[in-house]
């Protein structure tokens, strides 16, 4: 068989005498701790809260679901919505039977193990609407690095003229289409959509300006190397929440600890308590924050014929061979990826060279075509 392509070969330089060892320090006390994450809105969705608890430091890829727990939502008129637990540790909320409503204010009571925790009061503020949403396109080719370099920035501007709107919270929602490269699996494994949620905190204060006003605020970056996003057509869904001034410094210290902490001798993180209260023991520490927003959204298609590229097949090892005859393991161990003029096929062991579906679904969105359609 000859090989066609094959994964780059990463080398490591060792050297004599040096070495690094993991620093774990030593914790002689450790408190577990309720972590609580919810978001109630007024969108006709599925709402939910997160429960969790810490685990000791050094610990890693373990999380601690709080399971069986009985959580109920309140609003001011007495409204109760009971949450389900979905999966492990996940509650969420009937949509057919319970919404939030704007000028409303909301409470979240929680029983876990014996022990009881509730929320603020949280009302429900409006939030205007995102202006819009945009990208800016850029080309540049220095003759040298190929292929040339196709970028877009996307950014949004939103604007409250009533200035009642002051702190405002963003997430974003991508989706993008991917095609592999080869021909032979059948569409429903070869073309495929991909989703991803911001993890970035992304707020602003706008109460030093004269209204809410929010100006070419830049989301997301993308370009033709270092992504497959743009192979195909891409899509992006902004959410604007507006928060009140406890929540805004929640999520500020929030940042703060997560973008500007890590080194050994870095201030110590130190517990980020939110709007969550225990009711048995008022010095009981609760972490986490019950959020309570309206949602103004505004959707983004993307799609340029000219920065198509066949992305995918570099990440594959691929071999030849004359005849699929009497190959053990054909579409089990080796996966048939094209059928090449005068060669035979173009075989890889690898299943996601051939499989879409693995790191993606193969059910367009409802939403796909929205662009076309307007």
């Amino acid at each position: 068989m000859k090989i066609l392509n094959i994964i780059p070969i990463i080398i490591t330089l060792l050297f004599s005498g040096s070495c690094v060892t993991k620093f774990i320090p030593e914790i002689d006390e450790f408190e577990s701790i309720i972590v609580v994450e919810g978001l109630l809105t007024n969108e006709n969705i599925t709402n939910y809260v997160k429960l969790s608890r810490t685990i000791p430091v050094g610990i890693a890829g373990i999380s601690s679901p709080i399971l069986g727990a009985h959580i109920i939502i309140r609003d001011d008129q007495n409204k109760i919505a009971i949450l389900s637990e979905s999966y492990p540790g996940f509650y969420v909320t009937d949509s057919l039977t319970f919404q939030g409503e704007t000028g409303r204010t909301y409470k979240l009571h929680i029983t876990a193990n014996g022990e009881l925790y509730e929320s603020s009061a949280m009302l429900m503020r409006d939030v205007p609407p995102i202006d819009s949403l945009y990208s800016e396109f850029e080309f540049y080719d220095d003759g040298y690095i190929y292929p040339p370099l196709y970028s877009y920035q996307v950014y949004f501007d939103s604007n409250d003229p009533t200035n009642r709107c002051l702190y405002y919270r963003w997430t974003y929602e991508e989706v993008w289409e991917y095609h592999l490269p080869f021909h032979y699996p059948p569409p429903s494994k070869r073309i495929c959509w991909v989703a991803n949620k911001s993890s970035d905190i992304l707020i602003k204060n706008t109460s030093a300006l004269e209204m809410g006003l929010v100006r070419k605020f830049p989301l997301v970056y993308l370009d033709n190397r270092s992504s497959v996003k743009l192979s195909q057509k891409y899509s992006i869904l902004l959410r604007q929440y507006s928060l009140n001034y406890e929540e805004y410094l929640y999520w500020e210290n929030m940042r703060k600890m997560t973008e500007e902490t890590g080194g050994l001798y870095d201030a110590v993180p130190m517990p980020l308590r939110g709007n969550i209260s225990s009711i048995n023991d008022p010095d009981r520490i609760a972490l986490g924050f019950f959020s309570v927003s309206s949602v103004s959204t505004k959707r983004l298609f993307i799609k340029n014929d000219t920065i198509k590229m066949k992305l995918g097949g570099q990440y594959c090892v691929t071999d030849t061979l004359e005849t699929l005859e009497g190959i053990a393991g054909i579409g089990r161990y080796i996966f048939v990826l094209e059928q090449v003029d005068g060669v035979g096929y173009l075989v890889s062991t690898y299943e996601q060279c051939a499989d879409c579906t693995l790191s993606g679904t193969n059910i367009e969105p409802s939403f796909w075509n929205d662009d076309i359609l307007k």
